[in-house]
């Protein structure tokens, strides 16, 4: 159904042509993987395989019946001189504002930026949710590296009907945030895709602080964006009515914000 609306809704039609300009730059995005290497007099471990120069002396010292038992049942302890990096359980949160005041030019960016930094993010391996918000959080879709799942038509094509009510969607996702935080022990960024008049009470941006780095995206702001909590993110930008009406700027600003967003 979703893919059904991308070919009727012409605000897809608009998104589609701004993420088409904008995914060549980061299609070629890859994971980065490796080993450590190691100083041969440090050791990064102690395994139960390995080269016989990397044995443990103290290993050498069973009976010679015993020995040749251990080393059938791979009981032997070796020295480890390399080590896969440990993997980092960074979960990217993006939130886009889906009320009425993201219309138009401010939606066709939101969610242009977003299916281009859901992409690049997916590439370099870490997990990303994707969720609508107006006057109530909406489901989560989960964002994968292949691409071959129903996240990008209903990104495409979602409209909202209702209004907005930002201090109860950001109390809600405040406390998941916290429970994320306490249960999953996990290092998370929230990326909030909104305008410039998106109101949240101090005190739940500051609770959120205390679970999650915070990146800010204001979308053509009708005047300078004064928000009381805007020292509480840890990041933020501005993209402006100028940048928005020229198609050359608006596709630049994009990957300035993805480039920066995705930076560790």
């Amino acid at each position: 159904v979703d893919l059904y609306g991308v070919f009727q809704s012409s605000d897809a039609s608009d998104v589609v042509q701004f993420s088409l300009d904008l995914l060549p730059s980061v299609l070629e995005t890859r994971r980065q993987s490796g080993s450590q290497r190691f100083s041969a007099d440090g050791y990064a471990s102690i395994e139960r395989r390995g080269n016989l120069d990397s044995l443990i002396l103290s290993e050498l010292a069973y009976d010679d019946d015993l020995f040749v038992r251990k080393v059938v049942d791979d009981e032997l302890y070796y020295y480890g001189h390399e080590k896969q990096p440990e993997e980092e359980r960074r979960l990217h949160y993006l939130l886009m504002d889906a009320s009425p005041s993201m219309r138009g030019l401010r939606q066709v960016f939101g969610r242009g930026l977003a299916l281009t930094l859901a992409k690049k993010l997916s590439l370099q391996g870490d997990e990303v949710w994707v969720r609508f918000f107006d006057a109530r959080l909406h489901d989560i879709v989960r964002v994968t590296r292949t691409g071959a799942d129903y996240a990008t038509p209903y990104l495409l094509c979602f409209r909202s009907d209702r209004g907005r009510n930002y201090a109860r969607v950001f109390r809600q996702l405040q406390m998941e945030l916290a429970r994320l935080r306490r249960e999953e022990r996990r290092q998370i960024v929230v990326y909030i895709i909104t305008h410039g008049q998106c109101h949240i009470p101090v005190e739940v941006v500051q609770a959120m602080a205390r679970s999650a780095s915070l990146y800010g995206i204001f979308t053509l702001p009708s005047t300078d964006v004064r928000l009381d909590y805007l020292d509480l993110l840890h990041r933020y930008q501005v993209v402006d009515e100028q940048v928005l009406t020229s198609q050359k700027d608006r596709r630049e600003r994009a990957l300035q914000i993805v480039e920066d967003a995705s930076r560790r």
